[in-house]
């Protein structure tokens, strides 16, 4: 078949045109408000966390970003929204930790992080903290231990979700750390497990650190031990797990942004760099650190899936560890 002079500059043209198209619509993104997807209720730490990275995103891409909280079956409906949405940069989600668990946890999985979600950046992190209350005779980690091996299986640590979540599951790698026997009491909400830890029903907790920093502060609660490879900077005087005798039991959350799979790369690296700017701002550092989290370290977007890998892999040892499924 011929192809003639003009038929073929026609042909050009419209590839060209296409090309075109195609390079104005990456420029503009966003053109449109960005919804992230929050597998969280409102109020929770990682809802706080969202919203604040949420408010410094939108005033560096220059579109609003509107949160949607999505908290059922341990966050597997936010994550099956945003990867049926269409690959577009336009439907956000805040995942990490919480959905590493789900991998392994729940028998039926009916998606799968590493191949379904396009990691953008990470976020930030927290760490976990052992506490009592204020008027409680158990001064430090040591003290605990020596309680719990004194009275196998009579001491209570209460702990602010329900039964698989990352507080529960922490609580099950300190048991096997301390090699003693304790029984974990699920709350389901820190509001709960609050009152249940000033009314005495339990002996300690067990808590992410953003939820409790506010009654450490007012001197509610006291803080034996944190949980991360370091002192939480705020909290100088609480000492490491690791320097209370049992680094087995260090345990670090992440928080990572995530985009369907098949975004194009364009939109990923346009995301990717709006967020290493939030993370470098001073401002953004303090926020999550008055908070008792923690700003991440920019890294690009191949890093950043590595990282949620990692993250699967650590928490099925400890899913296998506490033996649970859903």
């Amino acid at each position: 078949m011929l192809i003639t002079r003009r038929r073929l500059l026609g042909l050009v043209s419209a590839t060209t045109l296409s090309a075109i198209t195609r390079i104005a619509q990456a420029d503009e993104f966003p053109s449109r408000p960005i919804t992230l997807i929050v597998q969280a209720a409102p109020g929770g730490a990682s809802d706080l966390v969202a919203r604040l990275m949420a408010e410094k995103l939108t005033a560096n891409l220059g579109a609003p970003i509107v949160i949607e909280n999505v908290p059922a079956a341990g966050g597997n409906v936010a994550v099956q929204r945003v990867i049926h949405s269409r690959p577009d940069g336009y439907t956000l989600l805040v995942c990490g930790s919480k959905s590493a668990i789900a991998e392994s946890l729940f028998k039926s999985h009916p998606f799968n992080l590493s191949k379904d979600l396009a990691q953008v950046s990470p976020i930030g992190g927290a760490d976990l903290a052992l506490v009592v209350n204020i008027e409680s005779h158990l001064k430090n980690v040591q003290d605990l231990v020596r309680e719990i091996k004194s009275r196998p299986g009579k001491v209570t640590v209460g702990v602010g979700d329900t039964i698989g979540g990352i507080q529960h599951l922490g609580a099950e790698l300190l048991k096997s750390s301390i090699q003693g026997d304790f029984l974990i009491v699920p709350y389901g909400t820190l509001s709960k497990l609050a009152v249940a830890v000033r009314g005495g029903e339990v002996d300690a907790a067990f808590e992410l650190m953003p939820g409790i920093v506010p009654l450490v502060q007012q001197g509610v609660f006291r803080a034996l031990a944190t949980t991360g490879s370091q002192r939480v900077a705020d909290f100088p005087h609480v000492p490491t797990i690791a320097e209370a005798g049992f680094p087995k039991a260090e345990l670090t959350t992440i928080s990572l942004l995530a985009a369907p799979a098949g975004t194009p790369m364009d939109v990923i690296a346009r995301l990717n760099g709006a967020m290493a700017q939030v993370l470098a701002q001073p401002d953004f550092q303090k926020a999550l650190r008055v908070r008792g989290a923690k700003a991440a370290v920019a890294m690009k977007p191949a890093q950043t899936q590595r990282m949620m890998d990692a993250d699967i892999e650590k928490w099925r040892s400890i899913v296998r560890l506490a033996n649970v499924s859903l």
